[in-house]
């Protein structure tokens, strides 16, 4: 018996022109020993041009060439897993295409569930964790993810408080240098915050000024403590580059101030005495 071959993709493109207007000639242009194959196709595409019907404007034409090769690659798929694979008993299924906005949110929705989970699966864990990293993670995607600039400011706000409980535990573990690490990433955090409040368009508003109010609350978290207790420690070294970081963020901190101050209220003027 014959062996029969799957026509190429480059043959069926043959094809396609024909359909979209190129001339009869073009069946004897490379088809081959595959024309008796694309016969049926050519005769169908001969017939649909003899029809009255206007040419298909560009964006179709695209459109329909590529499902006709999405069809072509599909089929020779399928005659590959039917022939060269143990038959699984499963059906082939198409690969999934992101194409659309609704692709593009459901994986967005995915990202920040991931988040949300990498990071209270991991809430209990401390610098010294083995699993820190994990919850280190869960936290960026948090981040990266959150779309309002406000809401990621109170977010990154609720983690320099989270940053500076780490650094008290690191300190109550003997672990200085992993204090020291929460500590700069606690200020560093209080510093982004204050960055995307500066940076929104319509400020003052509730949301905004109750956000404000919290980075503002976290700012007034004394990190002094931590420096004694190094100190008593012996861990000398280690307290004085925290208190450098003090330092640091006390003269960054009368800018951020200044920047996110909220406006003076305008006096009202005096009530007009009745005549």
């Amino acid at each position: 018996m014959m062996q029969q071959h799957e026509p190429t993709s480059n043959q069926v493109e043959q094809g396609i022109r024909l359909l979209l207007g190129q001339t009869p000639a073009a069946r004897a242009a490379g088809l081959g020993g595959h024309a008796a194959e694309l016969e049926e196709l050519l005769r169908a595409a001969e017939t649909l041009r003899e029809l009255p019907l206007p040419a298909p404007d560009a964006a179709a034409a695209a459109r329909l060439r590529e499902l006709v090769l999405d069809q072509v690659e599909l089929r020779r798929v399928t005659w590959v897993h039917s022939h060269a694979i143990p038959h699984s008993g499963r059906p082939l299924r198409r690969p999934f295409k992101l194409r659309s906005v609704w692709g593009v949110g459901f994986l967005l929705v995915l990202a920040v569930l991931v988040g949300l989970g990498l990071s209270a699966a991991a809430n209990l864990s401390e610098p010294d964790s083995p699993f820190y990293g994990l919850k280190r993670t869960g936290e960026a995607i948090l981040l990266t993810f959150s779309l309002d600039t406000v809401a990621r400011a109170d977010l990154e706000t609720k983690l320099a408080d989270l940053r500076l409980r780490e650094a008290e535990a690191m300190v109550a573990h003997n672990h200085p240098d992993l204090a020291l690490v929460a500590v700069r990433d606690h200020y560093q955090l209080m510093r982004l915050a204050a960055a995307d409040l500066k940076s929104v368009a319509v400020k003052h508003s509730a949301k905004w000024s109750a956000a404000r109010g919290r980075l503002v609350k976290q700012e007034s978290q004394s990190v002094t403590p931590l420096e004694a207790q190094l100190d008593g420690q012996g861990q000398h070294g280690t307290a004085d580059q925290v208190k450098a970081e003090i330092d640091r963020f006390e003269e960054d901190r009368k800018d951020i101030d200044q920047q996110l101050s909220e406006p003076a209220p305008t006096p009202s003027p005096p009530p007009t005495p009745a005549p």
